[in-house]
């Protein structure tokens, strides 16, 4: 691939194998691709998956890096594989995707995705290096990370999460926290407003259909979350997708 690539991934959950290590890809995190990358992809849960690929020409990307602090090797720019981003990131993310899929023009769009893949490489340089975290710890956040997103509009208790992991429910929370930074209820509702906001982005159906297919109570309890999350009710951001204002 003569590109690096920023990969936002939208809907379902595939594996990233790099060497032994299977590293789950979902709307949580922002995945990181230098050019010429080795690697492979699985779908343990038979879901599918949909991502957004900004592509990064080489000298492109050495001159963002050369305006972000903390100049890295030009062939391995990004210095991580991933790292969570957060709600706004995401939600300009949704709408770069809507303005791709509309009449913007070419260079409104190119000019969107240059100034986020900006943004994001700075973010990369302020990730700190992850501490040394016991293989099992790890694997069992990750095997976790696997079964929230398979279940994500769907009823689940905490109890049978844990029996299905083969661990206890307090070791699990514990696990994951450390893990992803947040507890298991945070990261899966994380999970579905991402997944509501592609849909937001992608469709017209009704908030009834949508809060349905996140998991979500009804329309209120989505509407609720969503602005919490985002800053705008589902919408208001739609409606301001619709008119290309910032989100």
């Amino acid at each position: 691939m003569p590109f690096h690539e920023i990969c936002f991934p939208r809907c379902g959950l595939w594996l990233r194998h790099l060497g032994r290590r299977a590293l789950p890809v979902d709307a949580n995190h922002v995945h990181l691709f230098h050019r010429g990358e080795v690697h492979r992809v699985s779908h343990p849960t038979g879901c599918g998956d949909r991502n957004t690929g900004i592509l990064i020409a080489a000298d492109v990307l050495a001159e963002i890096s050369i305006a972000a602090p903390g100049s890295r090797d030009p062939e391995a720019p990004f210095g991580v594989t991933h790292f969570p981003v957060d709600a706004a990131t995401y939600a300009h993310h949704g709408a770069l995707l809507a303005a791709a899929r509309g009449d913007a023009e070419p260079i409104v769009v190119e000019e969107r995705a240059l100034q986020l893949a900006a943004a994001l490489v700075r973010k990369s340089r302020d990730v700190r290096p992850a501490r040394a975290v016991l293989k099992s710890h790890r694997d069992l956040a990750e095997q976790a990370r696997v079964l929230l997103a398979e279940q994500l509009d769907h009823p689940l208790q905490l109890t049978d999460l844990a029996a299905a992991l083969g661990t206890s429910s307090f070791h699990l929370c514990r696990v994951l926290r450390k893990h992803v930074g947040t507890s298991i209820g945070q990261y899966r509702q994380q999970l579905r407003l991402r997944r509501a906001l592609v849909w937001l982005t992608e469709t017209s159906d009704a908030l009834d259909l949508i809060a349905a297919r996140t998991g979500f109570a009804d329309r209120s309890h989505l509407s609720r979350a969503f602005a919490k999350a985002f800053g705008h009710s589902p919408t208001r951001f739609r409606r301001r997708l619709e008119h290309r204002a910032p989100v």
